[in-house]
Formats: structure tokens, sequence, C-alpha cells
């Protein structure tokens, strides 16, 4: 394994760092919103 294999494998890593970030932002994001929505329908 070059220099270049090493580098290309650490960018593709890092690159699905940075997918599974974005996706656990977005997955907290909708729990928030479902919360809120299951809070209402419990009060009515």
């Amino acid at each position: 394994m070059s220099i270049a294999d090493i580098a290309q494998a650490a960018h593709v890593t890092s690159d699905g760092i940075g997918q599974a970030q974005r996706a656990a932002t977005e997955l907290s994001r909708m729990s928030g919103e479902l919360r809120e929505l299951v809070s209402r329908f419990r009060l009515r």
C-alpha cells in the first residue's frame, strides 16, 4: 500500500464520518419533531 493509497483511504473515511454526522444531526432533528407531535397527541 502506497502513501497515496493511505491518503485516499483517509479521505474516504473522513467523507464517511461527515455523512454519518449529518445523518445523526438529521435524526436528532426528526426525533425532536416526533416528540413534539406525540406530546400534542397525548394532550388531546
